[in-house]
């Protein structure tokens, strides 16, 4: 009886953790997506976004003006890049995004 029980709450605990870890890969991958779609409305007139690698997803973090939070994004300062056109609504699905700057 004690053996299943313990079996229950290992079982649990782990679909608790695996469930948590596909949820937060999600979620860096829709944030990627997100910032690939501002990319691709900004006009520049020099090479500010060239570290927004759109072919690797778990680079986010990693892009020039991209703050993250435990594999989230969470700040984004576009400040000084120059960027003209115009910001996607996606960047609504930016959940975790406390802090936008965009001032030339």
């Amino acid at each position: 009886m004690v053996f299943c029980i313990l079996l229950s709450l290992f079982s649990l605990f782990t679909d608790a953790i695996s469930s948590s870890v596909y949820v937060s890969a999600f979620s860096l991958v829709n944030d990627f997506h997100v910032l690939v779609s501002l990319k691709q409305g900004f006009l520049s007139p020099k090479p500010a976004l060239t570290s927004w690698n759109s072919s690797n997803p778990s680079s986010v973090c990693s892009w020039a003006g991209v703050l993250c939070s435990q594999d989230r994004v969470v700040s984004l300062d576009l400040t000084d890049f120059d960027l003209g056109g115009s910001a996607s609504a996606q960047v609504s699905r930016l959940d975790m995004l406390t802090n936008l700057s965009c001032r030339k």
